[in-house]
Order: C-alpha cells, then sequence, then structure tokens
C-alpha cells in the first residue's frame, strides 16, 4: 500500500465514476472527482469536532505546497488555532487592500462632489498613494509608509498636494474604520511632518461689484412679495 504520493503517480491518477480519496498523511488527502479535478483536502479536529481544510487545487498547489500548508494548520492547531478561521482572516486581510478600499470609497464618495474635486481627488489617488499602497492590507498602513507618498509630492515643489496626500489617506482609513476593517487612523501623528504649505492671495477686488461680491442682498420693503405689508399706527398723544 502507497505510504505517500508522489508527483509522477499524482498526475497518472484517472477519473472515476465515483469520486475517490488518496491520502498522503497527517489528515492530507488528494480527493479526484469524477470530473478529473485533483482537490487537496485536509481532515483535522478541532473543538471535539472533524473539520475539513480546503487546500487548493493540483497542480496549481503543488504537492509539497500541499504539505506545506499542512504543517502550518498543524501549528495553528497547536496554538489553539482553527486552521479554517485562519485562512479566512488571511483571505480577507488580502482583500482589504488600501487600494481596494480606497477605490470603493471613491466611487461611494464622488456622486456628492464636483467633476473638479472628482477629477483632483483621482489623480492624488492614482498619482501619489496607489502606485505604493494598492496592494498593502488596510490595517498594515503606517504613519511612515503614508508620509513616503506625501514626501514624493513635497520633493518635487507640490506643498499643497502634499498636504492633500496625507489628508486623502486619513479619509481613505477612516472609511475603513468605518466599515470594521481598520483600527486606528495613523495621519494625525503627520501634523507637522511636512513643510507649511504656502498661503494663497487673493486679487484684492477693486470695483463696488466685486466689493460686495458674496454678500447676501437685502431686499427693499417693495421688493418683498407680502400680500398685505403690516400698517404700523403711532400713538396719538394728548396736547397739554
Amino acid at each position: 500500500m502507497r505510504k505517500h504520493l508522489v508527483d509522477t503517480y499524482i498526475k497518472s491518477l484517472k477519473s472515476k465514476e465515483k469520486p475517490y480519496k488518496l491520502a498522503d498523511g497527517g489528515g492530507l488527502f488528494l480527493l479526484v472527482t469524477p470530473g478529473g479535478s485533483k482537490l487537496w483536502r485536509l481532515a483535522y479536529r478541532y473543538g471535539g469536532k472533524q473539520k475539513l481544510l480546503a487546500l487548493g487545487q493540483y497542480p496549481h498547489v503543488g504537492l509539497s505546497e500541499a504539505r506545506r500548508m499542512r504543517e502550518e494548520a498543524k501549528e495553528a492547531l497547536a496554538r489553539g488555532i482553527d486552521p479554517s478561521l485562519k485562512k479566512k482572516a488571511e483571505k480577507q486581510s488580502r482583500a482589504d487592500t488600501f487600494g481596494a478600499i480606497a477605490r470603493e470609497w471613491f466611487e461611494r464618495m464622488k456622486a456628492t462632489w464636483s467633476q473638479g474635486h472628482t477629477e483632483k481627488t483621482k489623480g492624488r489617488l492614482d498619482g501619489w498613494l496607489l502606485p505604493w499602497l494598492d496592494d498593502v492590507p488596510i490595517r498594515q498602513v503606517t504613519a511612515p509608509l503614508i508620509l513616503e507618498c506625501a514626501r514624493r509630492a513635497e520633493q518635487t515643489g507640490r506643498l499643497e498636494t502634499a498636504h492633500r496626500v496625507i489628508q486623502l489617506a486619513g479619509q481613505v482609513i477612516r472609511y475603513a474604520i468605518s466599515t470594521a476593517r481598520a483600527e486606528t487612523d495613523p495621519t494625525p501623528a503627520l501634523r507637522g511632518a511636512l513643510s507649511p504649505a504656502p498661503e494663497r492671495h487673493y486679487a484684492a477686488p477693486t470695483t463696488p461689484e466685486a466689493l460686495c461680491q458674496g454678500e447676501p442682498k437685502i431686499p427693499h420693503l417693495w421688493e418683498l412679495k407680502i400680500p398685505h405689508p403690516p400698517v404700523f399706527r403711532l400713538p396719538v398723544l394728548p396736547h397739554g
């Protein structure tokens, strides 16, 4: 009887009318389906219950890789961790990258923005954050990583953009916090880390119209559409 599997034997396996298993030891086995698929499975016990962990499909997951995954599962069990829950958490962590959450936040928010703000925000994401943070799990985005992105803008003389990059990263992370995919926002720790952004100066108004621009207009009484304007009567004081 074959005790352990070998690659040459696995490659030669043919499908049958019913699925069948071939054990490799330590709970690891190969399930061959009637359709010809060869699927790695790991049988184990946790909390007094028999459980099954899917490890992938051969040959995408080779024999040595399947054995490595079996050993990792055994180590998790030794620490009191359910390998199935560990795999699920790792998969979720890979999905919760800064780039994935940033795109989700952008799509949700852009309907509330003007076209100009939408274009600027997308430009800052694509130009200054995503090239370096796209695949980083959101929980691993630290203040130094964000500062590196902002420094790149600062070094090109774009001081205002550098400050906006930090602000934008904070908005994405706070959205992740609100959706239970992150715990803390590291951007407040970056206050004062960049050179101050230059103050904007606007031209002084030179005409009465420009001077009053933005001030609320106070209508005259006759401009108010009041059906019956109020009548004020003064008391008549007696002579004497």
